[in-house]
């Protein structure tokens, strides 16, 4: 698999990705049924906490469902295991967070490649949240591939050193930006109102942030060396 394809762009990364995908719903701001039921390149859905609610409203049933429950909608989470999810309830006076726990499942499963990671309900909430979930997120890359992380508002793709996108937008977006995560080198975007070619982004100085995707054709971007974000806002707030 090369491609994954959402309701306003779809993304061709290379290399290709594991065949094996999980979308993991987190409990951050919630995507519409109607736009978790359009994609269709994951294996299998775990619901993280309060994520079985949008599980539920789309009525697509997780294969696990991790967590506390101290504020998913308990009828959901009954809902989720009365139609077979494996359930991983935790205690609420706990270290980790409920995706943390999620992650850890996921690095001990006996599987013969890494899995993909994909994301949704991680952006819209509260701002600790969603760097707790970014690190985490990054932190497990040995065991499996992180590969991003959409709603219907945002999106942001991880490119590791080697890697390319071409991202083409049935709506363009308000803003792209790339973000180092670490130092990266031989980072490159095209078909943007400021490209970059092979250019190195430091962590510690993001210049790389508020383009402009060209009307006409796809979006290509590539990192040598390194781990930077793609992301793209649709909607952006005034003011």
């Amino acid at each position: 698999m090369d491609t994954l394809c959402f309701p306003s762009f779809r993304i061709k990364l290379t290399p290709k990705l594991p065949e094996e995908i999980i979308l993991m719903l987190l409990a951050g701001r919630k995507a519409s049924p109607d736009w978790l039921s359009s994609i269709d390149f994951y294996s299998e859905v775990w619901a993280v906490d309060k994520g079985v609610e949008l599980c539920k409203s789309a009525d697509i049933i997780p294969k696990r469902l991790i967590g506390d429950m101290d504020s998913a909608d308990q009828r959901a989470w009954e809902w989720a295991a009365e139609k077979g999810a494996k359930v991983h309830r935790y205690d609420s006076e706990k270290d980790n967070t409920d995706f943390q726990i999620a992650l850890d499942l996921l690095k001990n499963l006996d599987s013969p490649e890494p899995k993909g990671v994909f994301l949704t309900g991680t952006f819209g909430g509260r701002f600790d949240h969603l760097i707790s979930t970014l690190n985490s997120f990054l932190g497990g890359a040995d065991k499996y591939l992180p590969i991003g992380m959409a709603d219907e508002n945002e999106a942001l793709f991880l490119l590791r050193g080697g890697c390319s996108a071409e991202i083409s937008f049935s709506v363009r977006p308000d803003v792209v930006s790339l973000i180092p995560f670490e130092d990266s080198y031989g980072v490159s975007i095209d078909n943007v109102r400021w490209p970059l070619k092979k250019v190195a982004l430091k962590r510690n100085n993001p210049y790389s942030i508020s383009n402009l995707a060209c009307e006409n054709g796809p979006v290509t971007a590539s990192a040598e060396e390194g781990l930077v974000g793609l992301y793209c806002v649709w909607h952006v707030a005034q003011g």
